[in-house]
């Protein structure tokens, strides 16, 4: 069996295939697909999800270091369970989630609007839950990024630069980390510091707060 690789132009730019040099004439022959694998860029087409009945998880892992694509700590997925939301985790250690999906964006995300460069689209059936983003103008280059210290960056390239320039990220600010301020905290990016505790709560630990270890959360006035 011969295996070769090429770049597939009826499917979508940037997607490489593996396929049985043997049957090159059938389009769906493939042996692996980039798409599937998308390492720590998520480009416009791919579908970022799960399908149900291969089992396939399409999620974005980052890299080891800034020269080496080996997957690092960082991976960014699609949880299909109760009400479908991405998690970021460090290991097995939630640092972000999206929250789910409100029927116009993940409601955790409020920088994911409509916008001049991107459509986007949740699709949850029988068969796949995904969430994915197309091009409005095809001349437009963008990419989703999951970088090496967890940040989920969006990009877009400046032709005239030559370079790459930050659109958006996920995280917005501090409070963006998952449970920053534990069981019946919140936070606040305005305040100083930014974790309190809900009306009728108080730090379960003091000495920890007021060295800014919010872990621990906050326990009911008694």
């Amino acid at each position: 069996m011969k295996v070769e690789a090429q770049s597939e132009h009826n499917l979508v730019s940037y997607h490489s295939v593996m396929r049985d040099g043997s049957d090159s004439s059938d389009l769906e022959n493939f042996l692996w697909k980039s798409f599937d694998h998308p390492g720590n860029t998520f480009l416009p087409g791919m579908k970022f999800g799960n399908d149900l009945v291969t089992g396939l998880d399409k999620y974005l892992s980052s890299w080891k270091s800034a020269n080496d694509p080996f997957p690092g700590d960082y991976t960014n997925r699609l949880n299909p369970n109760g009400f479908p939301q991405i998690f970021l985790r460090k290991g097995s250690v939630i640092q972000f989630r999206s929250r789910p999906w409100n029927g116009l964006r993940f409601s955790g995300m409020p920088n994911l609007k409509s916008n001049s460069i991107y459509t986007f689209e949740f699709v949850l059936n029988q068969k796949e839950i995904y969430y994915q983003f197309e091009l409005i103008n095809s001349s437009v280059v963008t990419k989703m990024v999951l970088s090496l210290n967890s940040v989920i960056q969006r990009f877009t390239w400046i032709e005239h630069t030559q370079d790459w320039s930050l659109y958006l990220t996920a995280q917005m600010d501090n409070c963006d980390r998952y449970a920053l301020c534990g069981a019946y905290g919140s936070c606040n990016i305005n305040n100083s510091p930014a974790c309190g505790c809900l009306k009728g709560f108080k730090p379960k630990s003091l000495e920890e707060w007021v060295i800014a270890d919010w872990s621990n959360g906050c326990v009911r006035k008694t």
